[in-house]
């Protein structure tokens, strides 16, 4: 879309010297000039409301690109379009933009074409980066999520399994949780260290 605007500016700056548009001279080279600037476009045409190509970067499509004036109509109501296009068994897609002078009347439509199978390719090589990118930061939410896991349960939780198996085998009522949160997590901790301080208290008086 750019660059057909910039084309069609060109087109401008010389209509507003009072040239109509099927009298202007050599607008080929422009056209050529794109092709040759921009190596991704395959052709740069410019038409008139017959449908016919009055400019071209190749006498190639002069010939061979077809529209029909009822096309052309349709970019009263639409200033830019995008087709398909089927040249000499090459598919193209084509960026089109209605040439408006004087006073929004529509006098003609700018033409670019770009190959099919490079335009998927370019798409395809997106969805493949950008899936590369997606999985990247998917894990690294993953890594996120088990070190927080990590911090705030996992190793909690063997605390309180380190320090039931000592209650347990070892008759040691003396070690405390050591948990400070403000969470499910800090209310178990500091409820756990209250009944080991009553079994404690229990097990010191019947000594």
């Amino acid at each position: 879309y750019v660059i057909g605007n910039n084309l069609m500016l060109q087109l401008n700056k010389i209509l507003q010297l009072d040239i109509k548009l099927n009298s202007i001279v050599g607008f080929d080279k422009q056209c050529q000039y794109l092709v040759k600037e921009y190596k991704y476009i395959s052709y740069a045409v410019i038409l008139d409301l017959k449908g016919e190509v009055l400019f071209s970067s190749d006498p190639l499509f002069k010939t061979e690109l077809k529209y029909s004036p009822i096309e052309l109509e349709q970019f009263n109501q639409k200033k830019y379009q995008t087709n398909y296009k089927l040249i000499n068994n090459q598919e193209y897609y084509e960026v089109s933009l209605a040439i408006f002078y004087p006073q929004n009347r529509l006098i003609g439509v700018v033409c670019i074409g770009y190959p099919v199978q490079l335009v998927d390719n370019k798409v395809q090589s997106m969805i493949f980066y950008s899936s590369i990118i997606g999985l990247f930061f998917l894990g690294l939410a993953f890594l996120q999520l088990y070190f927080s896991l990590s911090k705030y349960i996992i190793k909690p939780l063997s605390k309180f399994s380190s320090i039931i198996k000592d209650m347990s085998f070892k008759k040691i009522f003396s070690k405390n949780v050591s948990i400070i949160s403000n969470d499910e997590i800090g209310d178990l901790a500091e409820a756990f260290n209250m009944m080991i301080s009553q079994i404690k208290d229990y097990n010191d008086n019947l000594e």
